[in-house]
């Protein structure tokens, strides 16, 4: 069974939109805080890292985007069917509809990158942080894409 989500939000108030980005990796990186162990703090610790990276390759960017993915998933057995294409194109048509002009996306060298440049995304910054708890580089990407561009 072919399967995949996507979750994106476009944003009225423009000036919100960098405070709002990413909440469920930040309302992970609370859960873990809230939990801490041992474990759990290097893993709050290494969320952190993460998201002030987020923050620094967006920084005086913010408000060249009306909305942003938050959350896209497409499942391996589902890699290459066109569910990531449609799931897309669903985004794009509802992000059009509330005016939206431009989203971005962070992603990293984890995922499939390759697909936002497939799809008309440009990759318009990176940075290479160094996570411990796995002792390897992550490369972390942000990417633009003008949906008013598409074809409906």
């Amino acid at each position: 069974m072919a399967s995949g989500i996507i979750l994106g939000k476009a944003q009225i108030a423009k000036h919100r939109l960098a405070k709002t980005h990413n909440r469920l990796s930040l309302a992970n990186t609370f859960f873990k805080i809230i939990t801490a162990n041992k474990e759990n703090k290097k893993a709050a610790k290494e969320l952190a890292k993460v998201q002030n990276t987020y923050k620094e390759i967006i920084q005086g960017k913010e408000d060249d985007f009306q909305g942003y993915i938050e959350l896209f998933i497409v499942s391996g057995e589902s890699r290459g069917l066109g569910v990531g294409k449609t799931l897309m194109h669903h985004l794009s048509n509802y992000m059009r509809s509330m005016d939206v002009d431009s989203i971005y996306v962070y992603t990293d060298n984890r995922c499939n990158y390759g697909f936002y440049e497939s799809q008309n995304f440009k990759r318009l910054n990176e940075k290479e942080i160094f996570l411990d708890s796995v002792q390897n580089k992550l490369l972390i990407f942000l990417y633009g894409h003008h949906v008013t561009n598409e074809k409906n």
